[in-house]
Formats: C-alpha cells, sequence, structure tokens
C-alpha cells in the first residue's frame, strides 16, 4: 500500500509524492503530466527536483493549458477530437465496411490509425487541430507510412467540415512525401532456408528463433534462459531493448507453440553450457574479445550480423543481386516474418502485438507501490507449413499500412 500526499511547496507544481506504508520511509517522487500519466524520478528529492525543473521547460508550451484544457468534455459545436473520431469511424469506415466497401483487413488497418490519432491529440478539441499538428505528426513517418496517412486525415478532417465543427479542412494542404526506394533488398523465403542450411548450427537456431518470434537482434542475444524462459509455459519474457526508456516500454510473455517452442528447445539442448539462448562454442578468443562478453560462450550482436552477412554470401542465395551492400541481412528475417505471419491469415493485432507495436503490447512504466511490472502475453504460432508456395509477393498492394510500417521500420 502506498499514500498520496498534497504537492510540496518547495518542488515543482507538477511533481506528486507517494509515501510508502509497508513499513519503509522512502518517498517516490513523480511527475505529473497534463494528460495525467506520470514519470517516476525516484526516492532522491533534490535529484526529482532537478529533473522536475527540466521537464517543465520540455513541456511548457507543449502542454499549454491554458489553451488546451485537460478536462473539458468538449461542447456540441466544438466536440473533441476522439470524438469526432469515433463518429467518422462509425459513420464512414465501418458504414462502408458493411456495405462491402472496404476489405475487414483494411477497416482494421484505418482503426489502428484512428487509434493513434486519439492518443497523439488526447484531450484537443476539433478546432484546436491545425495543418501544423497534422504536418508535425507525419514528418518523422517514411514516405510509405506518410501516403497510408495523407488520404485518412483529409477524410477524416473533411467529415468534420461537413458535419459543421469546422470551417475549412486542415490536412487538406499537406504534403506527403514520396515512397523511398528501398536501397536494401528483401529476403526470400527461398533464399533465407538457403542461407540456413548453409550456417552453422548454432546460427541455424538463431535464424529460426528470429523468424518465429519476430524479435530483434538486440532483444534475442541478451535473453537470458534462466531468467526469461519457461519450460513449463513454454513462454519467453522480453523486454524490448528499443522501448525500455520509454513510458509505456514494451514487455511481452511470448506464448511459443509449435516451430518456434521447438527452435527455442534446439537452443536449451545443443550441449553447450551457456545461460543465453543465442549462444555458440568459440575455437578461440582474444582476452578482450572475453572482456567485452556477458559469457565466454555469448553471441554479441554485431558478430551475430557478421556471421549472417558471411554464410549469406557463401550460400549463394543472393549472388543475383551484385552490389553486396544491397543484398538482405540479418536485421530483414525480422520484415520476412512479418509478411509471413501475414500471409498466413494472422490478424494485424496479433502480428503487431508480437512485434511489439501494438498499443497491448505495452506496459506501463511506473506501477503501484512497489510492484514489479507484469508483460503481456502474446502468442506465436507461425508455421511454414501454413504458407503458399511462391505468396511472399513484397509489392503486393494489399499489404495494409499497419503491416507496411512494420515492414518499413529501420531499428
Amino acid at each position: 500500500m502506498s499514500k498520496q500526499h498534497p504537492p510540496d511547496k518547495d518542488l515543482s507544481v507538477n511533481i506528486q509524492t507517494i509515501q510508502s506504508e509497508s513499513g519503509t520511509s522512502n518517498t517516490a517522487y513523480y511527475y505529473l503530466l497534463p494528460t495525467g500519466e506520470r514519470i517516476p524520478l525516484g526516492t532522491d528529492r533534490q535529484e526529482a527536483s532537478k529533473a522536475a525543473s527540466k521537464l517543465d521547460q520540455q513541456f511548457i508550451g507543449r502542454y499549454n493549458q491554458e489553451a488546451f484544457p485537460l478536462k473539458t468534455p468538449g461542447s456540441r459545436k466544438n466536440p473533441l477530437l476522439a470524438t469526432v473520431i469515433d463518429k467518422f469511424y462509425t459513420d464512414r469506415i465501418a458504414e462502408k465496411h458493411r456495405r462491402g466497401k472496404i476489405s475487414a483487413r483494411t477497416t482494421e488497418e484505418k482503426r489502428y490509425k484512428l487509434e493513434e490519432y486519439k492518443q497523439t491529440w488526447i484531450n484537443r478539441d476539433i478546432q484546436s487541430i491545425e495543418t501544423l499538428d497534422l504536418a508535425e505528426f507525419l514528418e518523422g513517418k517514411t514516405g510509405h507510412v506518410q501516403a497510408k496517412h495523407g488520404p485518412l486525415l483529409r477524410d477524416l478532417f473533411r467529415y468534420a467540415v461537413n458535419k459543421g465543427w469546422i470551417k475549412h479542412n486542415p490536412a487538406a494542404e499537406l504534403e506527403t512525401r514520396e515512397p523511398e526506394d528501398r536501397r536494401r533488398r528483401r529476403h526470400t523465403l527461398e533464399g533465407l532456408m538457403a542461407v540456413r542450411a548453409a550456417s552453422p548450427t548454432w546460427l541455424q537456431r538463431a535464424i529460426n528463433v528470429a523468424l518465429y518470434s519476430l524479435q530483434r537482434r538486440t532483444d534475442l542475444v541478451e535473453i537470458d534462459c534462466r531468467k526469461q524462459i519457461s519450460k513449463e509455459k513454454q513462454t519467453i519474457e522480453i523486454l524490448q531493448q528499443k522501448t525500455r526508456r520509454y513510458k509505456r516500454p514494451v514487455y511481452i510473455e511470448i506464448s511459443a507453440t509449435g516451430t518456434l517452442w521447438q527452435a527455442i528447445s534446439e537452443c536449451l539442448d545443443s550441449g553447450v553450457s551457456c545461460p543465453y539462448l543465442i549462444h555458440y562454442r568459440p575455437q578461440r578468443q582474444r582476452q578482450s574479445q572475453l572482456a567485452s562478453k556477458p559469457h565466454p560462450c555469448a553471441v554479441l550482436p554485431a558478430y551475430l550480423s557478421r556471421q549472417f552477412t558471411k554464410y549469406r554470401d557463401k550460400s549463394g542465395a543472393y549472388d543475383y543481386i551484385v552490389n553486396k551492400a544491397e543484398r538482405p541481412t540479418f536485421h530483414d528475417i525480422r520484415a520476412l516474418g512479418i509478411l509471413l505471419y501475414f500471409k498466413a491469415g494472422y490478424s494485424i493485432e496479433y502480428i503487431m502485438a508480437l512485434a511489439g507495436h501494438a498499443k497491448q503490447a505495452t506496459t506501463d512504466s511506473y506501477v503501484k507501490g512497489h510492484e514489479k511490472a507484469r508483460p503481456v502475453t502474446v502468442h506465436a504460432g507461425l508455421d511454414l507449413a501454413q504458407i503458399s508456395p511462391g505468396c511472399i509477393d513484397w509489392d503486393d498492394a494489399g499489404i495494409p499500412g499497419a503491416i507496411q510500417s512494420l515492414l518499413n521500420e529501420k531499428g
């Protein structure tokens, strides 16, 4: 149990203190965002005060409470954006799907985007959204992703104009980038299988786990079998490294069935005494190499990439790509796995949760008292037997934008 206290007059007005009632005298400090979310600042009062001062500067202007009151319920003439989005979805998107104008996948894809808008402009009313807001939202996205958002934003705000809530469409003048030409080529299923066949056993295992789990290289090499894998439940826990500093990091427990659990079992039964799932038995290592590794048999991310590249070229699978810099890498296995799940009929929600991009795959970075954060259960059930030969078409116009976004991610 813990007890909240009113703001300390000597601290930022945005600091909230929580006194532990578990027998200790610790006071936890949190920075309270205008959205109601909290950022943990630790238990040191002085350090918390310094961090809060920086956050005050960071968020000033970004959350102008006078311009955008957080608790406003909206009004008949100027409803909240979230309200407009819900009505737009019901009147336009869901209705088109009901009439057979758009597919279930397209409907699901648009719903994901609309939910993203609601989270981005939380508690904003429709009349407060300007072209600048939309341009800034699109700025960090690839041309492929922008091309999907542009038309939907224009349709959304055109709907608001037609309803009389706004006088002009702020998305009408938006310019989206042309989809970029991808320099590095994609994996083919046949190509990856050829690389795997030419690889040593430890690398074959790493390729299998990467393909079926959709996890990134940096997360795969960190998996500690003693802490993250349950043989009883056939699960694997992953706190994705890329998101660890986020307010809501991706912390998932993968229910590994079929081929993924088989791949994990092969790693566990390798005969090499190493706590890390991805490992190998080195012939010889320099002292400097040993010093940089958590275990003599552990595999570092850079080494995994180099070895994959070595056996990719040795296999001859991608010799038709003359420029070696354009040949697919270990990183690109994730994209192939995502496309395979999609082609096997798994839903966008299923794939995005496993890949760590869905809202359902995130966990709050703060918890009540001192409770440990719990992972969100996701599933990995792909079997290559579910894939029809020749179905892998990277240029398929029917690939939803949500999946396309995952396929084009850089990190």
